[in-house]
C-alpha cells in the first residue's frame, strides 16, 4: 500500500491547514505533491464530533457514576477493614492489647497495603477499625448512606 493510499483512508479526518479543505476534497495532483514533498507539509486530523447530551441526562449519568464510585470505594474499605481486623485479632491473641502502630507494622510486614498501595500508618488503621465497628454495629453501610443522601439531595 502506498503512502497516498494510506492517507486516503483518512480523507474525511485530515484537513489541509492552508486551504481548510479535507484531504478527500483536494485535487489528485496536490495529493501526489503531498506524498513527494521535500519540505514538511502541515496537516491535522480533525476530531469526530461527539453526540450532544442533554444537561439532565448528563446529571443523571454523573449521579450514577458518583454512586457507583462510592459503592466500590466503600466495598474496598470494608474489605481492607476486615483484613486489618484479622491482623489485630492475631496480635491480641499473642500480645494482648495491640496499639494501632503495632497493627500497622504487622500489616506492612505481611504485605498488606492501603487501597492506594501505600504502607499502613496508625491513623489509617484507627479509621478503618472504627469503620468496622460502625458497620458491624449498624447494618447500614457507607454505600447505603451515600445512596440515601443522593436521594435526599435529588428530592430537594
Amino acid at each position: 500500500m502506498t503512502l497516498l493510499e494510506e492517507l486516503l483512508l483518512f480523507k474525511k479526518n485530515i484537513r489541509d491547514l492552508k486551504t481548510g479543505k479535507l484531504l478527500g476534497e483536494l485535487p489528485e495532483t496536490l495529493l501526489k505533491q503531498l506524498c513527494l514533498a521535500e519540505r514538511p507539509v502541515r496537516y491535522v486530523r480533525t476530531p469526530i464530533p461527539r453526540k450532544a447530551i442533554l444537561k439532565a441526562e448528563r446529571h443523571l449519568n454523573t449521579r450514577d457514576a458518583v454512586y457507583a464510585s462510592r459503592k466500590v470505594r466503600s466495598d474496598t474499605a470494608d474489605r481492607k477493614a476486615h483484613e486489618l481486623a484479622e491482623v489485630r485479632d492475631r496480635l491480641e491473641q499473642t500480645h494482648g492489647n495491640a496499639p494501632h502502630q503495632a497493627i500497622a507494622d504487622a500489616a506492612n510486614a505481611e504485605g498488606l497495603r492501603t487501597s492506594r498501595g501505600n504502607l499502613w500508618g496508625p491513623a489509617g488503621v484507627r479509621r478503618l477499625l472504627k469503620r468496622l465497628e460502625e458497620v458491624d454495629g449498624d447494618e447500614e453501610t457507607l454505600a447505603a448512606r451515600a445512596k440515601a443522601s443522593l436521594r435526599k439531595r435529588d428530592q430537594v
